[in-house]
């Protein structure tokens, strides 16, 4: 069902130059919007001297080890490797799931959120138009983007709960 859901995305990104542009668009900026984000927000809780810092850094370092590690532990190809096609981005050929981008996108949201909800609301809402964008564009399957939300979404959201 994975590969198949893939393939349909796909292909269907393939035939519309509207919604390649969109996919490509939204997964080259999304990484550059969420540093900047988080950034900002960094500096907020320094310059208040905020202790709120601490879950703030260590929710998402602890997400993307996580992360990483279950990389490494599964080995899942990546669907331009394993299916031999052109991705709509340049990429390394690393391993997949879960997917970093989809991860950080969503504990960055937590982060952010658990600082000012509104903000964190709109990430959120953006995280969800970059996993998107990393199936449409051929560098994940679905279900490496939905684990990476849920890594994100269970260290953010239990992260900022159990350690505030």
């Amino acid at each position: 069902m994975n590969k198949r859901l893939f393939l349909f995305l796909y292909t269907n990104t393939q035939k519309n130059r509207t919604l390649r542009n969109i996919a490509v668009l939204v997964t080259t900026a999304s990484k550059f919007i969420y540093i900047a984000v988080y950034a900002v927000y960094f500096a907020l809780l320094i310059h208040g001297d905020d202790v709120r810092i601490v879950p703030y850094i260590a929710m998402p370092a602890l997400t993307l080890l996580t992360a990483r590690c279950l990389r490494h532990l599964l080995k899942r190809q990546r669907p331009f490797s394993e299916l031999e096609i052109k991705a709509l981005i340049e990429h390394k050929n690393v391993y997949s799931f879960p997917s970093n981008h989809a991860a950080s996108a969503a504990v960055i949201a937590c982060a952010v959120g658990y600082i000012d909800t509104i903000s964190g609301v709109a990430l959120l809402v953006f995280a969800v138009l970059t996993g998107a964008s990393r199936v449409l564009t051929g560098v994940h399957y679905p279900f490496d983007v939905l684990a990476g939300w849920m890594l994100g979404l269970l260290f953010g959201g239990l992260g900022f709960v159990f350690i505030a």
